[in-house]
Formats: C-alpha cells, sequence, structure tokens
C-alpha cells in the first residue's frame, strides 16, 4: 500500500520543473478566483466598517443658521444619542508664494478643554498627522486636510490669505486625516469627486465668527444673529431613523429655522460616491470572477486529465501485477489531496498577495491611508474546498474512465497510437492525395484532433485567461481616453466662472467680466441643486444639477444620443428639458416622458424629455428663462462659462483679476485643471486594474506555457519518430509551433471577438454613475495578439530541449516495448 501512495507523487516528481509550472498555474488559477470573490464580497462591508469606526453621523442638517439653543434642543428629543453643530464656509485662498488661487472649505468647530486633550472630535474622528491640534484662544490657527496639505506642499506655521474674508491670514497650525473627508470636490458640475482639489480647514468657530462679522460682506450679513449653519445627529441604535428625522425635521420648523437639507449618511456625498465607485467596481470584479472561475476549472481540469492520460501505462502495469481497481483509485486520491494541501497553501498566498493589493491601493489611492485586509480563515477554506472540487471533477472521472478498460490493452496501446479512422470515408481518399501528404503533415492534423476533449477545455482556459487580461486592458484604454479626452467633445470653454448667490445678468459682475482684456466670449447660465423625480414610477429621487442656458450657446455642445429607439433633440419651450443618462438610468426615464422637479423651498413642475446626453456631467438642461421662473429668480444667473482670446499669454493673472471683481464670486474653475483633476479621479481606478491585469497577465502565461509544454510531452514519441526519419531540429520546431500555435489562434479570435461585449458589460457598471467611453488602441490589439504567440514561442524553445535531451533509441523504442 506504501508502494500505492508513493507511487504517483513520484510519477509527478519525474515531471521535473514542469511540476512546479502544473502546481503553479493549480495555485494560480485557484487564488486568482478566491481573491476576486473575496473582494466581490468583502471591500464594501470593509469600508463600511471605517466608517462605523469613525463613529460617522446618521443625518446631516443643513440650514440658513442657528444658535446653540437650537442644537442643545435637538439633542434633548428622545432617540438622539449625540448632536454637533458646526459653521461651514467654502472660499477661495491664497497661498504664499504661489499664484495660483485655491478653493478652501473651512469648518468652525467648537474648540474646548476636552476636544484638545482628546485630540479628537464628537463624531467622524480625525488623525492629527503633523503639527499641535487647536487649543482654546487660537488667534486665526488652522488644521488643514492631509491630501490638501501634501499636495500643495504647505508647512506648518505658514499662513494662508482668504480673500473673501478681507484678506484674513490663517496661520497652518497642522494637518489632519478624517474619513468624513475622503473625496472633495472643487468642481461640482462634474459628477464624480475629486480628491484633494479642495482644502478642508478646521477652526474654532468664535474665531470664524469674528472674522466673518469684520470682513463686511453682504454674503454673511445673516451670521451676526447665528453660530452655526449645520448640525451632524447620531441616533440611538434602536430607533427607526426616518420616523426621527421627520421628529427632527419638525422640531427645526417649530424653533423659525429653514432647513436647505437633510441627508441621511447613506445619501451623503462622500459615502455616495464612494460606495457607487466600489459597486461600479464589484460588478466589474463579478464579471472578472465569471471569467477567472471558468479559466480555472477548464485549465484545471484539462491538466488534471492530461496528467491521468499520461498515467494509463503505469495504470495497467498495477493492475496486471494483482492490484485492484479500488486501490488504484485509492492512490490517486491521495494524489490529489496531496496536490490540493500544496495548491491551498500557494493559492491562500496568492489570494492574499492578491486582496492586500487591492486593498493597499484603494486605502491609498481614495482614503490616504494604509489599508490593510483583515486576515480571515475564509479564503483558505474557499481555496481548500475549490481546489478539492475541481480535482474530484477532474480526476476520479478520468481515474474511473480508465479503469473501465483492459489492464492489459493499457500497458500495450500508448495513448494517441490507435489509428483514427472513419470507416470507409477513409478509403475514397485520392491516391494523390495520400502521395502529397507528407508525414509531418499527418502528424500535425492527427494530434490536432486527438482528444478533442481536452484541447477543448485547454482552449476555453487560454481564451478566458486572454479575455481577463485584454478586457482589462480596453478598460485601461476606455478610461485614460474618457478622463483625457472625453470632457472636449462637449465642453468649449476655457474657464467657468461660479457665484456663491444669483447676481443680475446685466449687473456690474458680468459687465466687469467680459471687461477683463483676453476675454474672447462669455454665455451666462444659472445652476440649481435639485431634486429629481420620476412621477409614473416609484424609485428613489435623485439629487442632480439643472442648469439653465440660453438656446444660442456655443460653449456647450450637446453629446445627445437615442435612447430605445427615440430621437433626442434641443429643448426648444419652457416645459422641455435634456437630463443626463446618469438621471435616465437611475430613474428608469425615456425620452417623451415627464420627470418631476422640486426645488429647496418647494416649488415643484413637471418637464418634458426630449433628449438625454452620454456626458462627463450629471446636469440636466432647460432653457436659461425656464430656470430662473422655477427658481424664483428672474433675471439671475450663477455661472458664467468664458473663453480667452488667442492672445492671452497670462492665464493665472486672469483668474486672479476674476476673484478680485467680486466677493460674490465662489470658485475659478480653468477648464485644464478640471481635466486634470479629472485625471486624478481616472489613475484611481487604474492601479486596481493594474494589480488584475498583473495577476491575471501570470495566470495567462503559465497557462500557455504549461498546456504547450504539456502537448510536447504528451507527443513526445512522435517527435522522436521524426527524428529517426531524418527531420532536422528546426523542422521539429516548426512542427511543435504549428501544432501550438494553430489552437492558440483560434483562442485569440475568439478572445478578440469576446472583448468588445465584456468591456461593455463592465463599463455598464459605471453607468449609473459617470460614462466611460469605449476606446481601443491598437496596441492592445498587438498585445492580445503577439503575447500569446511569444509564450507559445518560449514553450516551444523549452519543449524542443526536452525533446533532444533524451537519447533517440530510448525515446522512440522503449515506447513501443509492446
Amino acid at each position: 500500500m506504501k508502494l500505492l501512495i508513493k507511487k504517483p507523487w513520484k510519477d509527478l516528481k519525474k515531471l521535473g520543473k514542469r511540476r512546479y509550472a502544473l502546481l503553479i498555474i493549480l495555485s494560480l488559477c485557484i487564488g486568482f478566483s478566491v481573491g476576486i470573490f473575496q473582494i466581490f464580497t468583502s471591500i464594501k462591508p470593509l469600508f463600511a466598517t471605517l466608517y462605523e469606526d469613525a463613529h460617522r453621523a446618521d443625518y446631516e442638517y443643513v440650514t440658513y443658521g442657528f444658535n446653540s439653543t437650537v442644537s442643545s434642543e435637538i439633542g434633548k428629543i428622545p432617540g438622539v444619542k449625540d448632536v454637533v453643530p458646526r459653521l461651514v464656509f467654502q472660499f477661495p485662498i491664497k497661498i504664499k508664494d504661489d499664484p495660483q488661487t485655491y478653493q478652501i472649505r473651512l469648518i468652525g468647530i467648537n474648540v474646548t478643554s476636552e476636544f484638545s486633550e482628546t485630540n479628537n472630535l464628537p463624531i467622524y474622528n480625525y488623525d492629527l498627522k503633523s503639527g499641535s491640534n487647536l487649543q482654546p484662544g487660537d488667534d486665526h490657527m488652522i488644521l488643514l486636510s492631509k491630501e490638501f496639505y501634501e499636495t500643495r506642499n504647505l508647512q506648518n506655521s505658514e499662513n494662508l490669505t482668504i480673500e473673501s474674508l478681507g484678506n484674513a491670514n490663517f496661520t497652518i497650525k497642522g494637518d489632519f486625516w478624517s474619513i468624513e473627508f475622503t473625496m472633495t470636490n472643487s468642481a461640482p458640475e462634474v459628477l464624480f469627486p475629486i480628491k484633494g482639489s479642495m482644502g478642508i480647514g478646521f477652526v474654532d468657530v468664535d474665531d470664524l465668527i469674528q472674522t466673518i462679522n469684520a470682513s463686511n460682506s453682504e454674503l454673511f450679513f445673516p451670521y451676526i444673529f447665528y453660530q452655526y449653519n449645520q448640525l451632524q445627529v447620531v441616533f440611538d441604535s434602536n430607533v427607526n431613523q426616518i420616523d426621527l428625522n421627520k421628529v427632527i425635521q419638525a422640531k427645526f420648523e417649530s424653533l423659525g429655522i429653514q432647513l436647505i437639507s437633510s441627508t441621511p449618511f447613506e445619501d451623503s456625498y462622500t459615502w455616495h460616491y464612494l460606495m457607487s465607485d466600489l459597486e461600479g467596481s464589484t460588478q466589474v470584479f463579478f464579471i472578472i470572477l465569471i471569467l477567472a472561475i471558468i479559466m480555472a476549472l477548464t485549465s484545471n481540469v484539462s491538466i488534471y486529465k492530461q496528467f491521468i492520460s499520461a498515467q494509463q501505462k503505469q495504470i495497467g502495469i498495477l493492475g496486471c501485477l494483482g492490484f485492484s481497481k479500488k486501490e488504484i483509485s485509492k492512490s490517486y486520491i491521495v494524489l490529489l489531496l496531496q496536490i490540493t494541501l500544496v495548491s491551498t497553501i500557494i493559492s491562500t498566498v496568492f489570494a492574499y498577495m492578491l486582496l492586500e493589493g487591492m486593498a493597499i491601493e484603494m486605502g491609498t489611492g481614495i482614503l490616504g491611508i494604509s489599508l490593510l485586509f483583515p486576515f480571515s480563515f475564509i479564503p483558505i477554506i474557499e481555496a481548500l474546498l475549490l481546489n478539492l472540487g475541481i480535482g474530484f471533477l477532474s480526476m476520479v472521472p478520468s481515474v474511473y474512465k480508465m479503469m473501465k478498460k483492459n489492464m492489459v490493452d493499457l500497458v500495450y496501446k500508448q495513448q494517441g497510437s490507435e489509428r483514427i479512422t472513419h470507416g470507409k470515408k477513409n478509403r475514397k481518399l485520392k491516391r494523390g492525395m495520400k502521395i502529397r501528404m507528407r508525414p509531418s503533415n499527418k502528424l500535425f492534423w492527427k494530434n490536432f484532433i486527438r482528444n478533442p476533449r481536452n484541447t477543448s477545455l485547454m482552449m476555453v482556459g487560454i481564451t478566458f485567461s486572454i479575455l481577463i487580461v485584454c478586457s482589462m486592458f480596453v478598460m485601461w484604454d476606455s478610461i485614460q481616453y474618457t478622463t483625457n479626452n472625453a470632457i472636449r467633445i462637449t465642453e468649449k470653454w476655457d474657464t467657468s466662472v461660479s457665484f456663491s448667490i444669483g447676481v443680475n445678468d446685466t449687473g456690474p459682475e458680468v459687465k466687469d467680466t467680459s471687461a477683463l482684456s483676453g476675454i474672447a466670449k462669455e454665455e451666462s447660465a444659472l445652476r440649481l441643486t435639485l431634486l429629481f423625480e420620476n412621477p409614473q414610477i416609484n424609485v428613489n429621487n435623485q439629487t442632480g444639477f439643472l442648469l439653465g442656458f440660453n438656446q444660442s450657446q456655443t460653449l456647450h455642445q450637446f453629446n445627445l444620443i437615442d435612447k430605445n429607439g427615440k430621437s433626442s433633440r434641443l429643448y426648444q419651450n419652457n416645459n422641455e428639458i435634456i437630463i443626463s443618462e446618469h438621471i435616465s438610468l437611475k430613474l428608469k426615464l425615456n425620452i417623451g416622458d415627464n420627470i418631476t422637479i422640486y426645488s429647496p423651498s418647494g416649488n415643484e413642475k413637471q418637464f418634458i424629455i426630449v433628449g438625454i446626453t452620454k456626458e462627463l456631467m450629471t446636469t440636466c438642461y432647460v432653457l436659461l428663462d425656464s430656470a430662473q421662473s422655477f427658481s424664483n429668480q428672474l433675471g439671475k444667473i450663477n455661472f458664467i462659462f468664458l473663453t480667452y482670446s488667442d492672445t492671452l499669454t497670462n492665464k493665472s493673472q486672469i483668474i486672479n483679476d476674476l476673484y478680485n471683481i467680486s466677493d460674490k464670486i465662489s470658485v475659478v474653475q480653468p477648464m485644464d485643471d478640471l481635466i486634470n483633476q479629472i485625471k486624478i479621479y481616472g489613475n484611481l481606478i487604474i492601479p486596481f486594474i493594474g494589480i488584475v491585469v498583473g495577476f491575471a497577465g501570470i495566470v495567462e502565461f503559465f497557462i500557455l506555457f504549461n498546456s504547450t509544454q504539456m502537448k510536447i510531452t504528451e507527443h513526445e514519441k512522435e517527435y522522436g519518430v521524426l527524428r529517426s526519419l531524418g527531420f532536422k531540429k528546426r523542422k521539429i520546431y516548426g512542427q511543435i509551433l504549428l501544432e501550438n500555435l494553430i489552437w492558440t489562434a483560434i483562442a485569440i479570435i475568439i478572445a478578440l471577438l469576446a472583448i468588445p461585449l465584456i468591456t461593455n458589460f463592465m463599463i455598464m457598471a459605471y453607468e449609473n454613475e459617470f460614462s466611460i467611453f469605449m476606446h481601443y488602441t491598437m496596441l492592445t490589439y498587438l498585445g492580445t495578439i503577439l503575447i500569446p504567440i511569444a509564450i507559445i514561442f518560449i514553450a516551444a524553445r523549452s519543449g524542443i530541449k526536452i525533446i533532444y535531451k533524451k537519447n533517440l533509441y530510448e525515446q522512440v523504442q522503449t515506447q513501443f516495448i509492446g
């Protein structure tokens, strides 16, 4: 019995270096599948846990202003666990020796001795990265968000000049990291968030109020009487959050405080876009997971079947020596368990390498922290079960099939030595054809159609490994194209100017803007943040931007798409609207449907959808006077698009001149800066694609290399016969290449045909959040074709060495000892 246990393992060791390739391919396929499955199932709960540990707020209330008495009253409501009032404003700022103007969101908080000692906030705790914490009585001191601090090369004790606050100077005391501000966006018209493009600063709320009042700006007149404009609330764990939110809203109303918004955590800016990004990524991972499982299943089944097939003579000899079929089967089950044990260990290591790589990339790229994937025994169990499942599925039927054959035939009849005949059909071949068919050509076709099941399994595994690599490369190309070029398709302006409050469309701000030297053209718009609803069906309402444009505008060119067989067109009447594809997908709307829009003041209006746009913007469009009448802002605008004259040379100066026109100007956004920020977001996705491509590429290499090597070994005797017939080494090398390139070429062709479909499914995973334009490059196609072929050449070169390493007599004669 010891012989039966040791014998198959010794046979595996006789494979030499190819046994490492066999184990690596098994482990890589299993590890890759387990890693992708863990990412698919665990990445969202992992990020959710981080937010829970940060003591997140359950609801955030934004108002036009309230005092400490109001927050105290809200805190007394049953079910409210904690409240944190804050004063939040966004300002343009200047940094010393930097000509550019940036954006910062100042957050006034209550700085107490307890706060200073704990070095934390009651809600959304944070980590101080450098410097020291705020202390009571600090005058014009600020803590800056880590991302903004580092990207702007700032130093502690450096000053920030805030123009809208009468050029008040705030001294940087340190920098911090908080999960609340994982993504910030200084370009609100762009759908997805731009990481690190806006600074976040904590300051003492009393200090901020004094600075606001000292500025004497009409923008801040209400805050002579108010201390805060935002309230974060944490609920008890056992309350109904929706009902309690209604109670709090009623309390605000009874206290005479007008709410701008009440936002649950699940709809908060940071969480919503982080989760939507992860949901898109997990859908992509699901597609990759399906491809990976099929790849692992077919490749590993093919490897096991080829291994058992190569053992048929050994099985026959054991049977002739008197060993029962049950004993022989047990020996291979022991071998399966041995291979499973080794493969499980290696595949778990590969799985955790993939998991840690993805966790580190997402942690540093999205959160800016060193996020490690928590250790769990679940991936080990999954790898073990998957190894056993695939092993039994492939090895047991193969052994059982071998056991049913006559043992003497297994000893004397070599695999593949039987003639491939089709009855009388062969006898109908013309004599001339038989003469023209060379031995090498006969061998090629014989080997090509021999064992079609094994060849098909191997080809499917190779096809899916190529599909994973190539589809991810197409995603890579598409994201690069989208973030670099797609915005230029619709946006023809150089700079946009955003006003914090509406201004007259014929007022001094507009006139002074158009009068600046270097401005060639301008167009005005009114942008509103509104709630969109489908009045026909019950789906979740969506928040988005509505932009009122004059019909004659040319600085924005719509990328209208046909939807469900209906044609898009531009709006012509006051009740017509063009919506973004994202809104249409989320609200399940089509051209010709009605959409209901709500304003914060309670206004409601229905529009007819006449067009749908596929753009990077999450914006819906109506006529300017329609937006003005709907929002009760007749004659008002809050947005201007500008193009520069050809003679303009100093762009940074004109941006500073724009900020100096009025303190009502809150954001000046150059197009180049906008595109660079979009690239930053695109670059967050690309590294995870690189990790998947890296692992899938290694799998592809070993599948191709190992399958080529096994086919060479399987037909080694035939190559020996060719050697004995006088075929030169170069000719045999060509024979090997031809045999392996044919079925590899078929796999490549299938992959190339399927890539657009697979990539389209991946892109659709992100369609609910932002548009990705599918884009191919010649390099992707060349890589798909040339890389597998190059691997075949390498494997064939290695295989020819195996063939010529053996003695020719031994290679040919001993194969036919019967």
